[in-house]
């Protein structure tokens, strides 16, 4: 199975994620490559970028898709803290892989946090960007006839809040956790993301709530 990995990055503080993302990735997967940018976007609104996701995939899916294999995206802010098993063989039909994080919560549809792009999904991307939405989970939701998988909480998780609130993070028993870096851009929590060192704490507690100083 030949797969690769893309993202991209605006502004300093996402290049600076991209670069540690990366790092991580290099741990356990030293000659997987990876194809990643930062591309201007006009208003720089969150919105905005998160938009330009699915031209950013396009793009790098057209040039390297062929030569390459499956593409699989990750946000600038997650972290690899175990080996990716790829989760589709080749004879499987082609699909996006996606986490369903919002079932029975606000809102219903795909994250694009971690997505596997396996087989031949070209006009499923095209379709994803002609779609029209707030943001790309919002846009991709919106197409038509996408097959859909489940990767589950093995391949990627997200560093969540408990009930009680920001005070302590739940790491899931992931390969990819992701870090939620909207937290801080949306204004959500201050201080945001921890450290390098206290993700990695975090990580090695085996699910264990934690509490990294960046928390409020």
């Amino acid at each position: 199975m030949k797969w690769f990995v893309t993202s991209f990055a605006v502004g300093k503080d996402y290049q600076r994620e991209m670069a540690c993302m990366i790092e991580s990735l290099r741990k356990f997967h030293p000659d997987v490559s990876v194809i990643a940018g930062s591309e201007p976007v006009e208003s720089g609104e969150w919105g905005d970028v998160t938009c330009y996701k699915a031209e950013w995939i396009r793009s790098v899916w057209n040039a390297f898709h062929d030569r390459l294999g499956d593409l699989v995206w990750i946000d600038a802010d997650a972290r690899i803290v175990k080996p990716i098993i790829p989760p589709f063989s080749d004879d499987h039909p082609r699909c996006f892989g996606a986490r369903n994080y919002w079932t029975n919560r606000r809102r219903n549809g795909w994250s694009t946090g971690t997505l596997w792009l396996h087989g031949n999904v070209g006009q499923w991307i095209d379709r994803w960007c002609n779609a029209k939405g707030k943001d790309d989970e919002e846009m991709l939701t919106k197409v038509p006839d996408i097959r859909f998988v489940e990767l589950g909480d093995k391949m990627a998780g997200l560093c969540s809040k408990t009930p009680e609130g920001y005070g302590s993070a739940v790491i899931p028993d992931s390969s990819i956790i992701h870090w939620n870096m909207s937290r801080k851009k949306l204004g959500k929590v201050k201080n945001w993301p921890p450290s390098e060192k206290e993700r990695e704490d975090a990580c090695s507690c085996n699910n264990a709530d934690v509490q990294p100083s960046g928390l409020d």
